[in-house]
């Protein structure tokens, strides 16, 4: 296996078991979301240190910043597939280009959007 293919496997792995916290003990987004930070941060400063696993470090972070926002992602549209219509009527594309603001917004500085 490829060792690039091995340390993005292993991270995914990380940020899946995570999301998986934070759904059953009903974790705060920014709580969340800052633990999801720490582990791409660490995973960042192990990739700038170690050249050789991949040339291009920032791709890798890139996917692996995607990834853990879109599990996030995912799962409040299966909390929005449960739930009643007329709870969410207005929503669409542009609910979900809040909410990726939303978890960016945390992401970069640690609180809600105001």
């Amino acid at each position: 296996m490829d060792s690039t293919v091995a340390v993005i496997g292993v991270i995914k792995s990380v940020l899946g078991k995570l999301h998986q916290l934070c759904l059953e003990n009903r974790l705060d987004d920014t709580e969340y979301i800052r633990n999801v930070k720490a582990v791409l941060e660490a995973a960042g400063s192990f990739l700038d240190g170690n050249k050789a696993i991949s040339e291009n470090p920032e791709s890798i972070k890139n996917e692996l910043y995607l990834f853990a926002r879109n599990l996030w992602l995912n799962s409040l549209n299966n909390i929005h597939d449960d739930a009643p219509e007329s709870w969410y009527e207005n929503s669409g594309s542009d609910d979900n280009e809040y909410r990726e603001y939303y978890y960016d917004h945390i992401y970069k500085h640690g609180v809600y959007p105001r």
